[in-house]
């Protein structure tokens, strides 16, 4: 796709001269330039819709054979999506093809699609019909993938805030039918207004297009901290740009491995699959006829072809580059902002329906009320996150601290509140509400408290450190009685930290871990899994102070370490190895900034990957970040 940014190169001139360089060696979080100088590359699939070079069964299997080729070499690759497509044929006849209602011509499309995500592609909206008008035009504009969709010149209608929300929700909307997964957006030519922008990232976190008003945007990703408002507002979209732009021909080809060669720009690029095509054979039986397989047509790229994909591929490792997904480059996607009930304090994010998605329990201590959202939350992010159902009403002040385990072992999560001075109220989860069951005493005063929901014998049970005496003990619940036990562990940690629990190697244990806020050092001792604990070893060393948590972001079952660094706003992941943690190259950010604010984890959209919540309570929001690492 052409772009109409002739001032691109004019820009990297001057970014040039005035020695805009990524910042490195830094000894503080920083996010500036985050993927310059790393050797990532990223590829796109541009202007893939079902109509045109992609309507006929021999087309879309020739798109099949490109799409198993980057697969088979474990190149990730985005597909940026036209979900209708109209063109003015001649003498004087519309052909109109949308995923929106799948049909004889468009449900061929829809399946490529849908086994693309299966290969680990990662698709994105590309407009709504990637053109305008419904007559001809003289710019041509009235056909699909040549045509603007919007700040079209003499149109004045594209250029407003409602018409790129009535595109971009039709766009979803026929997404959603085709049972899709659109994950960005992409403005046809990059065109659009700056108002028109604010509306795209509103419904979505991640724009896959320049930010032309910063001219960080020429080099690398930039994020952009600020609340979108169309809708219900969110913080905070993430602009992906592809400096290195696209393939025409032979020349082009060389011309982007000769400017990958400089490695002082995000290596990003894309590529129309149809020009692989006339490097490509049918694959034929014994008996010379065309092999089918899945409704389309085999083909293969001829032996010996020097394709400009290929060419892409082989050039671009051979300088030393890595093909990875935008969300290697970006852990997160900024997603909803969720504001919670007027004088109520949000606890965490767990599963109550046992649904595999998140809900959010937030509760009004003073009024005695606790509420629950049980609404998945997917694209776009500015619907209503949903309504807070009230689960509990005491019509009294609730008191302690709200701890949720499935404390009964019915398999449901349930309600804590524990007392400082031991006394526990449990209330249990019957799908619907929180209900008292009965209360307990612990002997448990001024002791560090955790969940350990990794038991799968019969509910969690609550995890006590004592500092004075060394010893830790559990507790479980059952019927009337409380069972104790104590837990081996050569020594507890000291000093200005936290403790916390989770299951670092994916043994199904509770490992240990102390984040010494004075070292800024994450100490591991993991469970044997038989009541004790190995001795203490370093997991991790930040480069400052932060605020940590622990979950799955990447869905290899085991727990990785989530740094916030406040101040800065900048997130870090450190991975889970197995008995530590290595820090991932990306960090995410500048993002949800502030001292004040509390950091969890939960998979909020029920694709096994937990996500970020930064709940802050001066404005009662919660803002959340999905992520989608590790698809492939």
């Amino acid at each position: 796709m052409r772009r109409r940014r002739i001032t691109i190169s004019l820009l990297l001139m001057l970014s040039t001269l005035l020695g805009i360089l990524p910042f490195a060696g830094a000894t503080e979080p920083d996010n500036d330039y985050p993927s310059v100088h790393r050797q990532y590359a990223l590829l796109r699939l541009e202007d893939v819709g079902p109509g045109g070079p992609y309507e006929t069964k021999e087309q879309l299997g020739r798109l099949r054979t490109v799409i198993d080729y980057l697969a088979d070499e474990s190149v990730p690759f985005q597909v940026s999506v036209i979900p209708r497509d109209r063109r003015l044929m001649p003498p004087d006849k519309w052909t109109d093809i949308s995923i929106e209602h799948p049909d004889e011509k468009s449900k061929p499309f829809i399946d490529l699609m849908k086994y693309a995500e299966k290969r680990g592609g990662i698709l994105g909206m590309h407009g709504y019909t990637h053109q305008y008008g419904n007559k001809k035009r003289p710019d041509g504009f009235e056909n699909t993938s040549i045509g603007r969709e919007f700040d079209v010149s003499d149109a004045p209608e594209t250029k407003t805030a409602a018409y790129a929300a009535d595109k971009i929700t039709k766009s979803l909307h026929a997404f959603q039918a085709a049972g899709l997964h659109p994950l960005y957006w992409e403005s046809p030519h990059y065109a659009d207004t700056r108002v028109q922008r604010d509306v795209f990232s509103s419904y979505m976190g991640i724009l896959y297009e320049p930010n032309f008003q910063d001219i960080r945007s020429l080099k690398d990703v930039v994020y952009q901290e600020e609340i979108n408002r169309w809708g219900s507002p969110s913080l905070g979209v993430v602009y992906i740009p592809a400096p290195l732009r696209f393939v025409q021909d032979g020349n082009s080809v060389d011309r982007i491995l000769n400017e990958a060669k400089k490695g002082n720009v995000l290596a990003s690029m894309y590529f129309h699959p149809y020009l692989d095509f006339p490097f490509l054979e049918p694959v034929l039986d014994a008996n010379g006829k065309p092999v089918i397989r899945d409704g389309l047509p085999e083909y293969r790229y001829k032996p010996g072809s020097h394709s400009y994909l290929h060419r892409l591929v082989t050039g671009m490792r051979a300088e030393g580059y890595r093909f990875v997904s935008i969300f290697d480059v970006v852990p997160f996607a900024p997603a909803h902002r969720i504001p919670l009930p007027q004088g109520a304090s949000f606890v965490k994010a767990e599963d109550l329906l046992g649904n595999g998605a998140a809900d959010r329990v937030a509760i009004d201590q003073k009024r005695g009320r606790v509420y629950v959202q049980t609404k998945t939350l997917t694209w776009p992010r500015n619907q209503d996150s949903g309504d807070w159902q009230p689960w509990l009403d005491t019509h009294q002040p609730l008191t302690g601290k709200p701890l949720i385990g499935d404390f009964n072992g019915d398999g449901r999560l349930d309600l804590l509140l524990l007392q400082a001075n031991g006394v526990c109220r449990l209330y249990v989860n019957t799908g619907i509400q929180f209900v008292h069951k009965r209360d307990y005493r612990l002997p448990v005063a001024s002791q560090t408290i955790l969940v350990d929901t990794m038991k799968g014998d019969g509910g969690a049970e609550l995890i006590a450190l004592d500092q004075q005496t060394g010893k830790i003990r559990s507790f479980r619940f059952v019927e009337d009685q409380v069972h104790t036990d104590t837990w081996q562990i050569p020594s507890l940690k000291t000093g200005r930290g936290e403790y916390l629990l989770a299951d670092i190697n994916g043994d199904g244990h509770a490992d240990l871990i102390f984040w010494s806020h004075q070292e800024h050092v994450a100490y591991v001792s993991l469970s044997t899994g038989k009541g004790s604990f190995l001795p203490w070893h370093i997991g991790y060393r930040a480069i400052a102070d932060a605020s940590v948590t622990t979950g799955d972001v990447d869905g290899d079952g085991k727990a990785d370490l989530i740094l916030f660094y406040p101040k800065e706003g900048i997130w870090e992941v450190a991975s889970s190895i197995g008995s530590s943690f290595m820090r991932r190259e990306e960090r995410f950010g500048p993002w949800a900034r502030g001292e004040n604010r509390f950091i969890s984890t939960a998979d909020l959209d029920g694709n096994r990957r937990e996500d970020l919540l930064s709940y802050d309570p001066l404005s009662g929001v919660v803002d959340t970040a999905l992520s989608y690492q590790g698809i492939r």
